[in-house]
């Protein structure tokens, strides 16, 4: 028989180093030594054509993030009835609460949430968010269970939550930052838009509810005001 070209898109699954010499890599799955342990969930994508490329090769499910591959459980689904209208005024305080994270990358062990209340100008408003963790958890989707109270402060309409996730690498044994996630305090009465100025006679709502907020690569643009989108557009 003649041989063919394997073409097509293929999601090969990852392993821990050492690589062992390429001619001794087998070329079917179920052919892997035992002792070759898993890189978690990883894997990677190769595309095999002939003649002319076929056009994108990472076609996203999510067209207004571009991302390929998003699990089906990744997000639960949540919808508010009614955007927040009850007003907040002066001397009104909130809880909040850190439940857990989702879908962590590969490389983390053990986890914990840092971060902080910001205005606009990056002034730290009220006490710093430091998390534990649930020992028994899964380091993947580790449980939290965190509460903070915020009362008695004067709270500016633009305030922003700004968070980080820290992991010890499995790889590198050092203490580095998973992801960056920032939510708005309140909102617009009536709207789910972030108040745009901390002066003026626009009624705000306390942005109640439950919120499940992206992880982003890299932390806000400092010489832009904070907001919720200034860590948004940073693209990662």
């Amino acid at each position: 028989g003649f041989n063919r070209v394997h073409t097509g898109t293929h999601k090969i699954k990852m392993y821990y180093p050492p690589v062992p010499d390429v001619r001794d890599i087998p070329l079917m799955p179920h052919q892997y030594p035992k002792e070759w342990a898993k890189f978690g969930k990883a894997t990677v994508r190769i595309h095999i054509f002939t003649g002319r490329p076929p056009g994108t090769l990472t076609p996203s499910t999510i067209a207004s993030d571009l991302e390929d591959d998003v699990p089906e459980d990744a997000w639960i689904a949540f919808e508010k009835e009614f955007p927040p209208s009850e007003p907040f005024t002066s001397g009104d305080g909130f809880d909040l609460y850190i439940d857990g994270a989702r879908h962590l990358p590969d490389c983390v062990t053990i986890t914990r949430v840092a971060g902080r209340v910001f205005d606009k100008k990056y002034d730290k408003i009220g006490k710093d968010i430091n998390t534990n963790v649930f020992l028994d958890s899964d380091i993947f989707n580790p449980v939290y269970n965190f509460r903070q109270e915020y009362r008695d402060l004067a709270i500016p309409p633009t305030a922003t939550l700004l968070i980080k996730v820290y992991t010890i690498d499995r790889y590198t044994k050092r203490l580095t930052v998973v992801g960056f996630a920032s939510l708005n305090i309140f909102v617009v009465s009536g709207t789910e838009k972030q108040p745009p100025a901390d002066t003026g006679a626009v009624q705000i709502s306390l942005n109640e509810g439950a919120h499940q907020l992206r992880l982003f690569q890299l932390g806000p643009d400092a010489n832009k005001p904070l907001t919720n989108q200034t860590l948004k557009d940073t693209k990662k």
